[in-house]
């Protein structure tokens, strides 16, 4: 396996890959107990114990012996002789200032994750192949880090057979390397998005899958997400990622994971809102793909976003509402209602998007941004909705400021916006003189005609 010499040419300016920095950033162990009960053959059961008592207490000189028995002649007495044997073996290198010996128990470490697999093999609790393979994967990104494509390689493996059960940390060394490579003109931008997609598509997961309950597995994941974005961010440009559209879209297609993972990363960047991306053909169709492949709220949000760029303002408003329909969280589904009204104000349905927003604050009751957004539909139809009247003719300004006033009333959060949009219709009220010839003023009850159609309060200034 060819060896790259990374300490002089600056993977380690990822201030990532030594074991120091490794516990740096905190990767918790989540390694199952270790089981206490010995299987197999009297003499395994006896050696098992007595490595066990004294590996509990970190007394390797009488726990080696019994560890080098096991090894050579009891694959499987227990989970124990790989868990505390991992343990043991780390310790004894950290603690290990010969080079040569150093460099024999980190042999010793790697035969124990190959006795590993062998037992795994006959027995599923001593562990996967993949989540072993992890383990190598992070050893070796700490004794013997120079073997790039080797961890490249093993991680790569790793990630596809655990999936989202892969460790936090072994997504974020397979990142790393990868991000590696491409420094090395091993590997161009394509796979870094590619390895980050998948990445990320698993974290995703993970932090579905683990919840608030299992803090290390949630704090590990938060981690490597916020780290693997660190690494991928060079190449997460919409130039970069509409270079992988262009290429692979034609025979990807039909590719269910590559759509919702390159549709993710091109909404993340908000790269159809580039004027150089405005109506690409692609870019369109991959938004509907992914809507296709997985109709939920969030892929048909994204869609009727790409609608609205490509000013298909009907299909937008369409999409918004199936987005609307599918959101069960009260909270996002009020949000999606106010997308949804402004989808349908562009669209030149002004009652529509008023339906809309009105929908919205029925959900979320306190919420104010509805009220203001209401109130911004009628201040902007002040001009056509104005009457041959002085005074009566800013009746779409007075139905303006009932909403303002309410979004202020009941939502402290925009109480400010809503203040300085009053202050603005103020500034359009008609004057007194207008009024009183017509026997009207302030605080008299009037129609507000027009598409609005409600009752407000006359205001002058």
């Amino acid at each position: 396996m060819k060896r790259f010499k990374i300490l002089h040419i600056g993977l380690l300016s990822f201030g990532l890959l030594t074991l120091g920095s490794m516990n740096n950033l905190a990767w918790a162990q989540d390694e199952p107990a270790a089981e206490g009960e010995a299987s197999g053959s009297e003499e395994c059961k006896k050696e098992f114990q007595i490595f066990t008592d004294n590996a509990k207490i970190k007394d390797y000189q009488y726990a080696l012996p019994a560890f080098r028995y096991l090894i050579a002649n009891c694959l499987t007495p227990g989970t124990g002789l790989y868990i505390r044997g991992e343990v043991m073996l780390q310790d004894l290198i950290k603690s290990e200032s010969d080079e040569t010996r150093k460099k024999g128990w980190i042999d010793t470490l790697f035969l124990l994750y190959e006795k590993r697999f062998e037992a795994g093999r006959q027995d599923s609790k001593y562990g996967t192949e993949g989540f072993i393979l992890g383990k190598k994967v992070k050893a070796l990104a700490v004794y013997d880090k120079n073997q790039v494509e080797e961890i490249y390689t093993m991680s790569k493996r790793a990630l596809e057979l655990e999936k989202e059960n892969t460790e936090a940390q072994v997504m974020y060394l397979h990142m790393i390397y990868t991000a590696y490579l491409r420094k090395a003109n091993k590997k161009d931008c394509g796979d870094v998005i590619d390895a980050y997609n998948l990445i990320s598509d698993f974290i995703d997961l993970g932090l579905e899958k683990v919840g608030e309950a299992d803090s290390v597995k949630l704090n590990n994941f938060l981690l490597a997400q916020n780290k693997v974005s660190e690494l991928a961010g060079p190449c997460l440009t919409c130039e970069n990622l509409m270079e992988v559209v262009e290429r692979d879209f034609a025979s990807k297609s039909g590719d269910s994971s590559w759509i919702r993972k390159t549709s993710a990363a091109l909404d993340r960047k908000s790269c159809a809102k580039k004027p150089e991306y405005a109506g690409n053909v692609n870019l369109l169709a991959i938004m509907e793909k992914n809507a296709e492949f997985f109709p939920n709220a969030t892929a048909y949000l994204r869609l009727g976003r790409m609608y609205t760029i490509s000013k298909e303002e009907a299909k937008a408003v369409s999409a918004f509402k199936k987005a609307v329909d599918l959101e069960e969280d009260p909270t996002k589904k009020a949000k999606f209602l106010m997308v949804q009204a402004s989808a349908q104000r562009e669209a030149g349905s002004l009652s529509g998007a008023r339906q809309a927003a009105r929908m919205a604050a029925e959900i979320l009751p306190n919420w104010g941004e509805p009220y203001i957004f209401i109130g911004d539909l009628y201040a902007s139809s002040g001009g056509s909705c104005s009457t041959d009247d002085k005074c009566t003719s800013f009746g779409a300004y007075w139905a303006a400021s009932d909403q303002y006033i309410k979004a202020k009333n009941l939502d402290p959060s925009v109480a400010e916006k809503a203040q300085k949009r009053l202050n603005n219709m103020a500034g359009s009220y008609p004057l007194k003189s207008d009024c009183f010839f017509i026997e009207m003023k302030d605080g008299d009850t009037v129609n507000v005609g027009c598409w609005i159609q409600t009752t407000t309060t006359v205001r002058t200034r």
